[in-house]
């Protein structure tokens, strides 16, 4: 396996990573939550041909955005009994996966190149 599949292959494991395992998928969606996916894509950020959070990595650089993900994990966390429970877990995990994401990609950087 080259170096780039097994990058590709660490990412997506970062993507789909879970510490609940399956448990979080176990709730039903409706066809209308499939299209408005207010955790993965939500629709107020996913106007015009790029992702709000895209832009924000690009503004921000790699270290910038890295701390924007910590905060908005500390954000999510700190919210989830007062605001909206699961769903700010699953935001705070998104975060966290995303931030998981960058730093395993900047270690394989190091690693192979």
């Amino acid at each position: 396996m080259s170096s780039e599949e097994y990058a590709k292959k660490v990412h997506l494991a970062a993507q789909t990573a879970t510490p609940f395992g399956d448990l979080l998928h176990l709730r039903k969606c409706s066809a209308d939550s499939i299209k408005n996916d207010v955790v993965n894509h939500p629709s107020h950020y996913t106007q015009g041909e790029i992702e709000c959070i895209d832009a924000i990595e690009a503004a921000l650089g790699a270290e910038g955005f890295k701390a924007y993900c910590k905060g908005a994990c500390i954000k999510y966390l700190w919210r989830t009994e007062h605001k909206n429970g699961l769903e700010d877990l699953q935001k705070c995990q998104w975060y966290l996966n995303k931030l998981l994401e960058k730093l395993i990609s900047a270690k394989l950087e190091k690693t192979f190149f």
